[in-house]
Order: C-alpha cells, then sequence, then structure tokens
C-alpha cells in the first residue's frame, strides 16, 4: 500500500526559483535514496505561494528503509543544513506543513 509524503513550503516573493533548483537537488538525492519525488504548485485553490513536494514510496516497509538512509545520507545532510542557512538569512520561506498519507485499507 502506497506511503507519500506531502511537504508544503511557503516560498517567499522572489524566491520561487531558488526553492526550485534546491528542490531539484534534493530531488536527486531522494531518488538516489529510493523515493519517488513530486513537485508541484497550486493552479486553482490554496496558496499560489505555495511549493508541494512530495516523496512517494511503495508501502511502509519502503519508507522506513528510505528515512533510515536518509538519516545517514552526508549528500542530504550537507544540502539540509544549506537549505536551513538559506532560509534563515532570507526569511519568508518556510515549511508551513508536513502531511504522511496511505491508501485506505481494511482488515481481512
Amino acid at each position: 500500500m502506497r506511503v507519500v509524503s506531502v511537504f508544503t513550503w511557503k516560498i517567499a516573493q522572489g524566491r520561487l526559483q531558488e526553492a526550485l533548483g534546491m528542490s531539484e537537488t534534493a530531488k536527486k538525492i531522494h531518488e538516489r535514496l529510493g523515493a519517488t519525488v513530486g513537485t508541484l504548485v497550486p493552479l486553482i485553490g490554496g496558496d499560489p505561494n505555495t511549493l508541494l513536494y512530495t516523496l512517494e514510496h511503495e508501502d511502509i516497509e519502503a519508507f522506513g528503509a528510505f528515512n533510515k538512509k536518509l538519516l545517514q545520507d552526508s549528500e542530504w545532510n550537507q544540502l539540509f543544513m544549506a537549505i536551513n542557512a538559506a532560509i534563515q538569512e532570507n526569511p519568508g520561506t518556510e515549511l508551513i506543513s508536513t502531511t504522511l498519507l496511505s491508501e485506505p485499507w481494511l482488515p481481512s
């Protein structure tokens, strides 16, 4: 059963290109570690100044294995620190929500 993490970022005015660049770098790392990655922006409804970054996994076991690898990945840890530094230097971009989703299931 599919598991999807959704990270919703509020993007400061004029910083969408920077955010997209960082998400593209993150995507390469996340895909290397086993996730299927999506980057979405609202077309109708929602906040037009947001970016949704998604990580999809086949099941909860794959999600757990991905997170274990992610925490130990030096390239990810360096990018994570760079993202946090960029946010501190230029406030206005922030992670406003995270959601973990799963396909519905019924016990047999």
